[in-house]
Formats: C-alpha cells, sequence, structure tokens
C-alpha cells in the first residue's frame, strides 16, 4: 500500500522586488511554494515559478502589473485533508471566503502571525523585504495526514553551503544514533527546531536537516536516516 503523501510547504509574502539567491536556494528545497501577494514585479513572480516546485499566487494590492486574469485576488488549494484560502490582505478573506477552510494565509501587514480564530489557523508569513515586527522571514507549513503545522524561518537562519554533519559527531549527545532517535521523539511531541536544537546542544542547521529529513520521508527510523546521511 502507497503510503499517503506529505507536504512541505515555503509560504513568502512581500517580496516587494526583491528576493535573495540564498533564499530562492532554499524555496526550491520544498514541494510547493505560495506567496500571498505584493510581488511589485513580474521579475520576482518569474523567479519563483522557475525555481521548481509548483507555485501559486495571488495579487497585492502593490501588483499594478497583474491586474486582469495574471494573478487571482486569492485562491484555494487543497492538500490531503486540509483546505487552504490565500489573498493579500485580512480583511479580504472575510470579503471573498465562501465554505469553510482550515488554514487562511494572508500577507500586507508584514507582521508574522500564526493565530487560530473560530477553528481556522491565521497565518501570515510577515515580510521578506520590508518586516514591520522585527526579522525578515517566511513560514514553513507542513501538512500529513496527521494534520498541519507551521513554522517560522527568519532569514537569519538560511546559510550557504552544505550543512555540517560532522558536527552532529562533536555534540552533547555523543551517541549519534541516540541523538536521532531524540529529535525523531522531541518531532513527534510537537517541538519546532529550535527546541530540539536548544535541548540537544545541536547546531540549527544540523537539526533543521535531520527534522527535514524525518518528514520528509514518512515511515523512516533512525537507521533510516542516518542512512541518508552518509556517515
Amino acid at each position: 500500500m502507497m503510503e499517503e503523501k506529505s507536504f512541505r510547504i515555503a509560504v513568502i509574502s512581500d517580496t516587494h522586488g526583491k528576493l535573495s539567491e540564498a533564499l530562492s536556494e532554499r524555496l526550491r528545497s520544498y514541494d510547493t511554494i505560495l506567496h500571498a501577494g505584493d510581488f511589485d514585479t513580474q521579475e520576482i513572480y518569474d523567479r519563483l515559478a522557475a525555481l521548481g516546485p509548483a507555485f501559486a499566487g495571488v495579487r497585492g494590492n502593490c501588483d499594478w502589473w497583474a491586474y486582469g486574469d495574471f494573478l487571482p485576488p486569492y485562491r484555494s488549494i487543497r492538500f490531503l485533508n486540509t483546505t487552504v484560502f490565500m489573498t493579500h490582505r485580512p480583511q479580504d478573506a472575510t470579503r471573498y471566503m465562501n465554505r469553510d477552510h482550515d488554514i487562511v494565509i494572508h500577507g500586507h501587514t508584514h507582521c508574522y502571525r500564526n493565530e487560530t480564530v473560530g477553528g481556522i489557523l491565521y497565518l501570515n508569513p510577515g515580510s521578506v523585504s520590508e518586516p514591520r515586527d522585527g526579522e525578515k522571514g517566511y513560514l514553513e507549513l507542513t501538512i500529513d495526514k496527521n494534520g498541519y503545522r507551521a513554522e517560522h524561518v527568519p532569514l537569519s537562519r538560511i546559510k550557504t553551503g552544505s550543512v555540517n554533519i560532522k558536527s552532529l559527531c562533536n555534540s552533547s549527545v555523543s551517541d549519534l544514533y541516540a541523538t536521532v532517535k531524540s529529535v525523531i521523539k522531541l518531532t513527534d511531541s510537537g517541538k519546532d527546531i529550535d527546541t530540539v536544537s536548544s535541548r540537544l546542544g545541536l547546531p540549527y542547521d544540523v537539526t533543521e536537516h535531520l527534522v527535514r529529513l524525518y518528514l520528509t520521508h514518512p515511515g523512516i527510523d533512525a537507521d533510516g536516516i542516518i542512512g541518508k546521511l552518509g556517515v
């Protein structure tokens, strides 16, 4: 029997004509990229569409180039049993939504949001170019048979180059197998990457790599992850 797919989704918004090479490379690793509006230029749209993952966006109030049929003001997208509604301005969710959704994604405010209202999860990734609440960032949204979870990813965490897996062996947990099992256990309990990294004394990029391997390979165990590490 084929295992049910999980989706790793990068949610970005309010690029306003700016998209770094480091972020572009990171976005290539996702199954889907969603943009909640205010691209500012078609060049940014074209660059995102060419990265490789499935891509969908909505029109922001600054996207004058996209009026007409190029970009819609809202979208409704289904991933497994989860329905996502996306529009640019938060007030337009009420204006356009005509049926129940599990998640509402919007932008416009340039502020991160992860809030459940009336049983619906409202997400705003903030801005990757002009944040109004601190650091530039985007959202990582994971949807699988067990539901969905979202995590804010500050751009300062994005590093170029390969993950230094050898540093895993120099962590406070000396046994590699025990370390990977601990990462799996904490991830299953709902802990985010920051928490897992802090509790195990692991570098953030190594922790993120381990969690990503676990979440993107349903059914994998510690031995399987170690095999994929190649150490």
